[in-house]
């Protein structure tokens, strides 16, 4: 609820990109020390790099798609502006090809990523609560939250709901990886096949991405009364589904490296 942190000198600190910054940061710092535990191979700086740009230009654009459902800042870093699934998306096209090119097997990596992803997603819900985007349905519940119209979000299709306590569906979302990080990395030493941490990540975040879509203040509703988000992550349930299936099929070695 403060999408301007402070002001130095004139020049105003944003809070969103802030915290995204720090969320980036500690989760590619843990990825690496993960790595190091596992006795894997160094994680490439490049591959960071790679999958950063990957997912921010992933992220960008399917919120661009989106238009005012899920895009309120132009092409600015200073605003929200960006579709996780998008960014999902990017970052592993753009792993998988740089990984597939270096001769590195692609499961074993996302499994030391996983967890850190979320908590890099962690944060950045946190900074969308603190930005006033990406904010839910009205509520009368007692955690329920108020934004005030003098910080929402500029161009923010929601200012009407200023007065309206509101679900605090970006802290939902923070609560929800916290929690997946624990849990993810509890069973560390336990799930020993390669891509099972990074296939749990995927669809624990698909599911609970449906379900609190549901609690979302949304623009419109595109099909069966599902919005543009839902319908994206039905598509990709499906898309993991064949995945798996193909991976039975196929054989895990094939389509893992």
């Amino acid at each position: 609820m403060h999408p301007v942190l402070a002001t130095v000198w004139g020049i105003p600190i944003h809070t969103w990109p802030l915290i995204f910054a720090t969320g980036v940061s500690l989760g590619w710092w843990g990825a690496i020390r993960a790595s190091e535990r596992a006795r894997h191979s160094p994680l490439p700086p490049a591959l960071g790099v790679l999958a950063f740009l990957g997912a921010v230009i992933g992220a960008k654009a399917l919120a661009l798609v989106l238009g005012p459902y899920g895009f309120s800042g132009g092409v600015s870093l200073f605003d929200s502006g960006f579709a996780e699934l998008g960014g999902l998306a990017g970052g592993a096209i753009t792993s998988c090809v740089y990984l597939r090119r270096r001769r590195i097997a692609i499961l074993p990596v996302f499994d030391v990523m996983a967890p850190y992803a979320a908590v890099s997603l962690a944060f950045i819900r946190l900074g969308c609560f603190f930005n006033g985007c990406c904010r839910g349905t009205p509520s009368d519940l007692p955690w329920a939250v108020r934004f005030p119209q003098a910080e929402v979000a500029s161009g923010s299709a929601l200012a009407s709901f200023h007065a309206a306590t509101l679900h605090p569906v970006q802290l939902y979302y923070s609560l929800f990886f916290l929690l997946l990080f624990a849990l993810l990395c509890a069973v560390e030493t336990r799930w020993k096949r390669p891509g099972t941490k990074a296939y749990v990540f995927l669809i624990a975040f698909l599911a609970v991405k449906f379900t609190l879509e549901c609690v979302r203040q949304d623009d419109g509703r595109y099909f069966l009364g599902l919005n543009f988000s839902q319908v994206a992550a039905s598509f990709a349930i499906l898309g993991v589904a064949a995945w798996t299936l193909a991976m039975r099929l196929c054989g895990n070695r094939r389509l893992a490296m």
